[in-house]
């Protein structure tokens, strides 16, 4: 035997086994896609699922669309808005078309307009045809042979910034040839229907289903939400669950001699209509339309709420500056989100789900100059205080520099050292900085707790006690329960001062609490109790 043909047969299982290997995974990802584990697949049916409530609204979603492209992600959120808008007739007419519905042309080109009917601002118009987005619509597009769907959707921004969305679909049929009649016709059996994978805004549904080429054998049956639905004639009417609904059909019959099943599945979302009464209402949010900021980094604080007063967490909220999905970084009194904006004009987009899926859109554009690392971008108003000792304020400032590049931590770090403080931390300067004690010479050494609020720490259980130093104020001074707390514009924070980013005209209070901020009102916040009575 020759070397080569010694080399061959040591080879050949080593090639047999490569090509096993690679066709497994084929069939592997195949299976994979076909059962919906896809990122883009997974991510269309996000938008479709319930949102969490309060109590489970810290669990993280298994794919988040910030795994797509910003393509996949266009693609994805322009379908869902076209193809899911509210299908009730709109109360206003925006726009008008040139395209008369039903009607039959003789050529492939088709031209048609749209003329917008309202002073509106427009934020975005798109032509669909046969499901398929048209890039760049130049006011023609190309028809199929036969019947063809052409949906026109449009958004504008109403004066309170709210994005409305309308629509309105057209059938036009297409005839440029003479197409001959089917005359063989398939002899086994099959189901008619009308049903599709759809999402709904009306809890009454109907569907007509029936058999194709029956015999005497043959038996339909149609199950909803595992339920068998009795009916007498072809025509369904159910009444939908809010979110996700089954419906099967099953076909039996006998062809040769040999029983044969048919089973198609369906599955019909139902998303309750949202009008100006049930819709999710935007309660706050710190920023204006056409505002001017200087410097890139911002934080977007929002509080959303649904038609019966329940806040809106982080999963139904959805923002995007420039088409960039920004995940929520704090929940608090707000949603937070760390934004960062490119230089001259930004756009943040903002979608509120409730958790029946009722949601509202709503854009605004914001102007942005750029700053260098180092220039000051505004002033901040900086106090300290420990009230709550007896003490008031112990430094301020009505205008404190911000400087592009430093974060919250480095500017009140500079305060601080500027007026004579020292301090102590946990965490760095740019990861986890939480403000442990500021230190200053006789500080605390006049500090008289009130009668009153003595009386309502005792009444929590915590305990005084005298494990402090007249120089310095901190965490576990007085009481287990003490430590210096962060206000921003009015509203504790719990995040820490490293991913603090201020704004020119914010204010900023650094205040020392007994009690985990019940005695400042700096505990109710966060859904773990209530403040005292007393405030200091």
């Amino acid at each position: 035997m020759s070397r080569l043909q010694k080399v061959s047969q040591k080879l050949i299982p080593l090639i047999l086994l490569i090509a096993v290997a690679i066709g497994s995974f084929c069939v592997y990802s195949n299976w994979q896609y076909k059962k919906g584990d896809n990122p883009l697949k997974n991510s269309v049916l996000e938008h479709l699922e319930q949102q969490n409530d309060v109590e489970n609204r810290i669990i993280k979603p298994k794919k988040t669309l910030k795994s797509l492209s910003k393509q996949e992600y266009e693609e994805i959120q322009e379908i869902y808005e076209s193809q899911n808008t509210q299908d009730t007739p709109q109360e206003k007419t925006y726009f008008k078309t040139s395209i008369v519905d039903k009607e039959t042309v003789f050529d492939n080109n088709y031209k048609f307009t749209i003329t917008h009917l309202t002073k509106l601002e427009i934020k975005s118009v798109f032509v669909y045809v046969n499901k398929e987005k048209i890039l760049q619509f130049n006011g023609n597009v190309l028809l199929k042979n036969g019947k063809n769907t052409i949906r026109i959707f449009a958004r504008y921004i109403d004066e309170n910034r709210k994005v409305i969305s309308v629509f309105a679909d057209y059938t036009v049929y297409c005839k440029t040839k003479e197409t001959k009649e089917q005359t063989t016709k398939n002899q086994e059996f099959s189901i008619l229907t009308d049903l599709e994978n759809k999402t709904v805004y009306d809890e009454k549904f109907s569907f007509f289903a029936k058999l194709s080429d029956k015999n005497e054998n043959s038996e339909l049956s149609v199950v909803f939400n595992g339920k068998t639905i009795t009916n007498n004639s072809e025509n369904y009417s159910i009444t939908l669950n809010i979110g996700s609904n089954t419906i099967r059909l099953k076909a039996t019959d006998t062809l040769k001699g040999e029983a044969a099943t048919i089973n198609q599945i369906y599955t019909i979302v139902y998303v309750p209509k949202a009008n100006e009464q049930t819709e999710p209402k935007l309660q706050y949010i710190n920023i204006n339309n056409n505002q001017n900021i200087k410097g890139s980094d911002f934080l977007l604080n929002i509080l959303a709420k649904d038609y019966n007063g329940k806040r809106i967490y982080k999963n139904g909220i959805q923002v995007k500056l420039n088409d960039v999905i920004f995940n929520n970084k704090w929940d608090s009194n707000y949603s937070v989100y760390k934004l960062s904006f490119a230089d001259g004009k930004n756009i943040i987009d903002i979608r509120l789900t409730d958790r029946d899926g009722r949601f509202v859109d709503y854009s605004y554009t914001i102007y942005c100059q750029k700053a260098q690392n180092g220039e000051r971008i505004g002033k901040i108003n900086i106090s300290v205080d420990a009230k709550v000792l007896g003490l008031g304020n112990l430094v301020s400032s009505q205008g404190f520099d911000i400087v592009q590049g430093k974060n919250g931590a480095q500017t009140v770090i500079e305060f601080l050292e500027e007026n004579g403080f020292g301090y102590s931390n946990k965490g760095t300067v740019n990861d986890g900085f939480y403000l442990s004690r500021i230190s200053k010479k006789g500080i605390a050494q006049n500090a008289n707790i009130p009668k009153k609020l003595e009386e309502d720490i005792l009444d929590t259980g915590l305990e005084l006690n005298n494990n402090y130093s007249a120089d310095s104020l901190g965490e576990q001074d007085f009481t287990y329960a003490s430590g210096w707390m962060i206000k921003i514009n009015g509203n504790f924070i719990n995040y820490n001062l490293s991913d603090a980013v201020f704004k020119d005209g914010d204010t900023l209070e650094i205040r020392f609490t007994l009690a985990y901020g019940k005695d400042i009102g700096g505990y109710a916040y966060n859904g773990n109790g209530g403040n005292f009575d007393t405030l200091w």
